[in-house]
């Protein structure tokens, strides 16, 4: 798909979807990303690839997931029944920024989850990561 094609596609509000899943060598594979506009999160393009969601989205994506992979990997270790996980991302000026992600067991429960309170719009008391225990006290 040409650059040109997609980039009107990128307009203020919209987010990016990303999907991992874990590989048979215990490690996190790429599934799928989808750009989501802000309105009703309608799929404005899908991206089977890091590398082609990268190269038609701009190279500023690249450093973003590779921080999201970063975390997944210790999200990985500190929870060995992390199965699947989703993020999304909001396009900056500069960069992207991962607004939330959450981690699932392979029975699709919520193993772990982490709003950036960067993005939200009201002031909120600092969040860390929140195991499925924790969150329902």
């Amino acid at each position: 798909m040409p650059e040109a094609s997609v980039k009107p596609e990128l307009k203020p509000g919209a987010e990016l979807l990303v999907r991992y899943a874990m590989t048979a060598e215990g490690q996190w594979g790429f599934q799928s990303a989808e750009m989501l506009s802000d309105q009703a999160g309608r799929i404005l393009a899908s991206y089977p690839s890091a590398n082609e969601a990268a190269r038609l989205l701009g190279s500023a994506l690249r450093p973003a997931l590779a921080r999201l992979l970063a975390v997944l990997d210790r999200l990985r270790l500190q929870f060995p029944g992390a199965f699947t996980a989703q993020a999304r991302l909001q396009g900056m000026s500069l960069s992207y920024l991962v607004s939330h992600y959450q981690v699932q067991d392979a029975a699709g429960a919520i193993i772990c989850q982490w709003h950036n309170p960067a993005m939200r719009a009201a002031p909120a008391p600092a969040e860390s990561i929140v195991p499925r225990q924790a969150a329902r006290a």
